[in-house]
């Protein structure tokens, strides 16, 4: 009976250093912006969460497709067209047609990607390159020759503080729920470890896949609810020009999926990880840095999670090598001195 509470006590004191290492980096980050960077402080958190929300959305549907080694190019397209769809209709509509216009154009992208990359078995990348442009296009024929489109103050309020955190919030449990406490979200899991191994086991992948791509839509259209809210209109982007959507959720996932590693839950890792990219944009912000110089902050940045991402494996046996030969040379040296 006395080993109960202590084995729950190791638990808990185990599950709080973990979530200590990862708040490591985001703390670090903060506190470096705060001593190099004038009027970087505890006054921007507000500022910083705000926007963490809409990179999360994003970074949420972008993690069931990414678990299975799935790049998704069109996340930013997606959310720009959601966003207009939803904003046409909340004119006519009100806040209903914002959000059924769009979660239900949500779903519906996601079906037409799950599809399109069941049937055409083209490489993930270059087939969300592909949609990209076309939903660009098909968002800048519904937005009209102002390629613009202002929501109403009512309606728009709905995506701002405090509602925004509540809809980040809602969002964030019915991920871990899904992820976490379905048969699908052990399929994600199962087809990105190994999809022969998973195959071999019942599951299949396209299948699993194809749900992604309707999951990730689902999220998206939480996405382009905030997007279309946060400054109260939406702007249509050609040229894949909504790429620049795309890369902060993605590095965000990166550096959880990486943090999974330490303590398997995406849902906290995620937001660890949009928090960290939320305080390097504005703590260069901060430092007076031209858009350029942020551009290639953020490029460098990208690459280094690429290549630690990839490297992961060679970077391990490097320190276990390196752990073991210092235990060796202790060894040695005691044995010197006896």
């Amino acid at each position: 009976m006395r080993q109960q509470p202590e084995r729950i006590w190791t638990m808990l004191i185990d599950r709080l250093k973990k979530y200590f290492w990862m708040a490591v980096i985001p703390a670090l980050l903060f506190v470096m912006f705060t001593v190099f960077a004038d009027g970087f402080g505890t006054g921007s958190i507000y500022i910083i969460l705000s926007q963490c929300m809409i990179p999360m959305a994003i970074g949420y549907g972008m993690c069931f497709l990414m678990s299975i080694g799935l790049m998704e190019m069109s996340a930013g397209a997606q959310v720009i067209l959601i966003a207009v769809i939803g904003s046409k209709l909340s004119l006519t509509y009100g806040i209903p047609g914002l959000f059924i216009g769009c979660m239900i154009t949500g779903l519906v992208l996601g079906l037409v990607m799950g599809v399109a990359y069941t049937t055409l078995r083209i490489p993930s990348m270059v087939i969300s390159l592909g949609m990209a442009m076309i939903f660009e296009v098909i968002a800048r024929w519904i937005a009209g020759f102002t390629a613009n489109v202002i929501l109403e103050k009512t309606v728009s309020m709905v995506g701002k503080a405090p509602y925004n955190f509540v809809f980040i919030a809602c969002a964030g449990v019915i991920f871990l729920l899904i992820f976490y406490k379905t048969p699908f979200g052990f399929h994600v899991k199962a087809v990105g470890n190994d999809e022969l191994i998973a195959k071999s086991l019942g599951v299949d992948p396209d299948r699993t896949k194809f749900l992604c791509y309707c999951m990730a839509g689902f999220f998206f259209g939480i996405a382009g609810i905030l997007q279309t809210c946060y400054a109260g209109q939406i702007s249509v982007k050609l040229a894949l020009g909504s790429l620049d959507m795309v890369f902060k959720p993605m590095m965000g996932v990166m550096i959880g999926l990486e943090l999974n590693r330490i303590y398997d839950n995406l849902l906290v890792n995620v937001f660890v990880g949009q928090l960290s990219m939320a305080i390097i944009f504005n703590g260069l912000l901060a430092l007076g840095l031209p858009s350029t110089a942020q551009e290639i902050s953020t490029g460098f940045f990208l690459l280094a999670v690429m290549l630690f991402s990839a490297n992961r494996e060679r970077v391990g046996d490097a320190v276990r090598k390196a752990k073991i030969r210092r235990s060796g040379d202790r060894a040695v040296s005691k044995a010197s001195n006896r």
